[in-house]
């Protein structure tokens, strides 16, 4: 399972703590759908999905 974490937190911590339960990705809101669909194709390319 790939997990693109979208969240309004934007401290170091807290990406930390998403990255390392498993998140793939962890983009602050807001942001633009394009970052979001780029990074959804980041992670089924790396991810071999």
């Amino acid at each position: 399972m790939k997990i693109i974490f979208a969240s309004a937190y934007s401290e170091d911590d807290s990406r930390a703590r998403g990255l390392l339960r498993s998140g793939d990705v962890y983009i602050t809101k807001p942001f633009e759908l394009n970052e979001l669909l780029a990074k959804n194709q980041e992670v089924l390319k790396t991810r071999g999905g």
